[in-house]
């Protein structure tokens, strides 16, 4: 791991004019390719979604003796299992793209608060829309996660994502004032006790991939990527291989099973720490470095991409999901039609594209509204109130 860093091209200083007339075509390239990781990174989440909440839990594929395997059942696991595998670097990307960005950002209560209220918005329109159509009731404890979606873990990523949001500024100091070398060790000593493989060496004693120290490390490995080394385009061979490696080493357990036991397919299962991040870290490291030009198609990416987040809240909501997926099982329940993995990316796109018109709506009433501006403005003057009171109380133990 430490050759990986030390072995990434360091920035070299240029004259001050030289930077800013770099900023900007610099800036618009990569926004285009990380709006192009963002999109691609939501729609990989409900292709997760689509296997392990409705295939993996209903379909009984994994459990089919070798006596009945089909050629077309045959394809549809493995190219399956290679669309599980992609769509697991999705959540390590979209904390990588977080990091970033926000790397040298200065903290902004507002963009917290824009993301409660999103979050806050759709936990409780969502449950008000089911209890009037009669398909959920009123009681505490269901009130309890919709009015406190965040801190009662209705959505885990939302959860520790607002928890990284919070931790950033000090995560920020530290990336400022620690020169590269010690940041390399640290990023060594953090994916020590972070990645695993297989559960070695420590497993999810310290919360695993689902945890907020992994969005820590991932955080602060993007902002290593940032702020020492530049951008090249030729980790799209490293990319492969590390999928291909993730895949081999998850897939022989399967085949043996297979072989052995003769007791059907078995889904390989991969973790976000696992051998799952370096393939996500080198295609992170791929798509910064293509030169992408600014045309139509950026153009309609960066249109959606403030909306993608939605996607994830309003597919992933709980009671979203229970309807959503049986819906699915009765649209696409047979595993071994030649025609189910069209089916699947079919409907991945139609509850990508659907999700985003939703928030797209649901952000022209916010703005008829003024809501947006409201926050912003509260936040803001809550913020200012804060950096005041801790500006006085500096000023008091000084002269004391």
């Amino acid at each position: 791991m430490q050759e990986f860093y030390e072995q990434q091209t360091p920035y070299k200083p240029h004259h001050p004019m030289q930077l800013k007339a770099m900023a900007s075509e610099h800036n618009t390239r990569r926004s285009v390719n990380f709006d192009l990781l963002k999109v691609m990174a939501m729609f990989s989440i409900i292709v997760i979604h689509y296997y392990s909440h409705y295939v993996f839990k209903v379909h009984p594929y994994f459990a089919v003796s070798t006596d009945y395997l089909t050629p077309p059942l045959v394809l549809n696991y493995i190219f399956s299992e290679i669309f599980y595998l992609f769509s697991h670097i999705a959540v390590n990307c979209y904390v990588l793209v977080t990091g970033y960005f926000m790397i040298d950002k200065s903290f902004k209560l507002s963009r917290l608060s824009l993301l409660w209220i999103k979050v806050f918005f759709y936990s409780v329109a969502i449950f008000l829309i089911f209890v009037y159509f009669g398909l959920e009731k009123w009681n505490v404890g269901s009130m309890n996660k919709v009015l406190f979606p965040i801190t009662s873990q209705t959505y885990w990523f939302i959860t520790n994502y607002v928890a990284l949001l919070i931790f950033a500024p000090i995560l920020n100091a530290f990336a400022r004032q620690t020169n590269r070398n010690q940041y390399i060790y640290v990023l060594i000593g953090m994916g020590a006790i972070s990645i695993t493989i297989y559960k070695f060496p420590l497993g999810d004693v310290y919360g695993g991939s689902y945890g907020l120290l992994w969005f820590v490390y991932l955080y602060l490995t993007a902002g290593y990527l940032k702020l020492h080394t530049r951008a090249k385009g030729h980790y799209g061979c490293k990319a492969i291989i590390a999928a291909s490696i993730t895949m081999i080493v998850h897939g022989l357990p399967a085949l043996w099973l297979l072989i052995q036991h003769k007791n059907g397919l078995k889904s390989f299962g991969f973790h976000y720490n696992g051998l799952v991040f370096f393939f996500s870290l080198y295609f992170f490291l791929w798509i910064r470095g293509i030169n992408m030009q600014s045309n139509k198609m950026a153009k309609r990416l960066s249109q959606i991409t403030p909306y993608t987040l939605a996607v994830y809240l309003l597919s992933d909501n709980p009671m979203v999901r229970k309807i959503l997926w049986q819906y699915c099982r009765t649209w696409n329940d047979n595993f071994s039609q030649v025609l189910f993995l069209p089916k699947m990316l079919f409907t991945c796109m139609v509850i990508f594209l659907t999700c985003i018109m939703i928030d797209y709506l649901r952000n022209k009433a916010f703005k008829w509204l003024r809501i947006e501006r409201g926050v912003k403005t509260c936040s803001d003057r809550i913020e200012q109130l804060i950096k005041r009171c801790v500006s006085n109380d500096s000023n008091v133990k000084m002269t004391s």
